[in-house]
């Protein structure tokens, strides 16, 4: 999967339930500002985040291909659209219990 596909599919499952397309969600790339949130990828696992608005950083991951779209829906709160794309208990454990405070510290799996 790529970060257009992920874009895609979250865009077009939104729009199909009435919904805007996700305008502040950052796709493919970790930028390092206060009130930012996306997903990007390191080696062939993918990270959400989200940064506060004291830029404190709240990295979650990795997630296989196939639960990152539920990842990134948990975190916009429109996990209710998604629900064929809903986690494997792996992936459930992860969002849950895997948090880093910095890119680098998710680098070191």
């Amino acid at each position: 999967m790529t970060v257009d596909d992920i874009r895609k599919i979250i865009n077009s499952i939104l729009v199909e339930n009435g919904e805007n397309q996700v305008g502040d969600f950052v796709f493919g790339k970790f930028e390092d500002m206060p009130n930012k949130r996306g997903v990007f990828q390191i080696k062939t696992g993918w990270f959400i985040y989200e940064n506060d608005e004291r830029n404190v950083k709240s990295i979650s991951g990795p997630f296989a291909d196939e639960d990152i779209l539920f990842a990134c829906e948990k975190m916009l709160h429109k996990s209710k659209y998604f629900e064929k794309y809903r986690f494997s208990n792996e992936a459930k454990k992860i969002y849950i219990d895997s948090h880093y405070r910095s890119v680098k510290n998710a680098e070191l799996l």
